[in-house]
């Protein structure tokens, strides 16, 4: 049986630390297309940490080449000190 994550907790694993908004908003809208797939319980929106690690491969996979060229570079800068 998977552990279900609340969405404070999925943004906690998420790259970047997203807003709890964001991550709601990912579930019901999506981003680039894609949804972080979820399921109710208790009136509670809940992901597993396999949904999350799909939902980011499958966004990055979706976004437009020059996005990824551009986070690719920021990483570099980042990690340079810039």
């Amino acid at each position: 049986m998977p552990q279900y994550l609340s969405i404070t907790e999925a943004a906690q694993r998420l790259p970047g630390r997203p807003h709890r908004n964001s991550i709601r908003r990912w579930m019901t809208a999506g981003c680039y297309g894609v949804k972080l797939r979820s399921t109710r319980f208790g009136g509670k929106r809940l992901t597993t940490e396999e949904w999350i690690n799909d939902f980011v491969a499958a966004v990055q996979s979706s976004m437009p080449t020059a996005n990824l060229a551009h986070l690719e570079a920021s990483a570099k800068l980042d990690k340079m000190g810039v």
